[in-house]
């Protein structure tokens, strides 16, 4: 179903569309209030740096793509927030305690998330993250199987783009892409800038001896420190 979603009349940065403000009702993450909390106005944007090198992948697909300064961001955003937050715009406040089919069963009651969520007007970004490990974990092949099961008809009147952050540009989601997102070919990618440490990262593993060596064992009754995966190699990459 074709809608239009609207802006408030607010005038300068306070302003916010249709689509952010019904977001924000089902934003119940308390990682996310904190850092908010935490960083006081520095929360309220995302830097300049990171949103001219995000433009820089969404206008592959439409050049004229821009971000603006206010746009607004949450993280651990969870898949079933996302589609009461569409169908709210799509069906209006009618639908809030009315229950619906769930057949099939888009609505899952798990804490399956977006990493990153972004949107302004009716732009949408979803951006999933990975520092170390790999992407062909069950994980992501689990969420990107979820996503393509959404119906095209939820995103309808939106801009909705799906990304994939890691240090390194190799191993990407080699998995179908949901139909109803602007770059559903290839997956796109955006380095991920880690900061800076002096010494190796690290991980704890359960572990257990077998045949003279300490092997990862999830039932193992001992533990140890490790080093964490070695991250992939980043290209040279101009700041903007």
């Amino acid at each position: 179903m074709d809608r239009k979603i609207g802006f408030d009349i607010t005038p300068g940065p306070a302003r916010m569309s249709t689509l952010v403000k019904t977001l924000q009702r089902f934003n119940r993450k308390e990682r996310n209030w904190l850092i908010r909390d935490a960083l006081g106005d520095g929360a309220k944007t995302l830097s300049s740096d990171f949103r001219g090198r995000l433009a820089s992948v969404l206008q592959k697909h439409d050049p004229a793509t821009d971000i603006p300064a206010d746009a607004w961001w949450t993280t651990d955003y969870h898949i079933d927030w996302l589609i009461g937050c569409l169908t709210i715009l799509a069906e209006g406040e009618s639908t809030i305690d009315v229950a619906k089919t769930n057949e099939p069963p888009i609505v899952k009651g798990s804490q399956q998330d977006i990493d990153l969520l972004i949107a302004w007007e009716t732009t949408l970004v979803l951006i999933e993250a990975k520092g170390v490990g790999s992407w062909k974990g069950s994980g992501t092949t689990s969420k990107l199987s979820r996503l393509c099961d959404l119906p095209d008809s939820l995103f309808s009147g939106l801009r909705p783009y799906l990304l994939f952050m890691s240090p390194g540009d190799g191993n990407l989601p080699g998995e179908k892409m949901p139909k109803w997102i602007r770059n559903s070919g290839k997956a796109d990618h955006l380095e991920l800038r880690l900061p800076p440490t002096d010494k190796p990262l690290l991980r704890v593993e359960r572990c257990s001896l077998s045949k003279g060596k300490w092997r990862p064992n999830a039932r193992g009754t001992d533990w140890r420190i490790e080093p964490a995966a070695e991250l992939p190699p980043t290209r040279p990459t101009k700041h903007i």
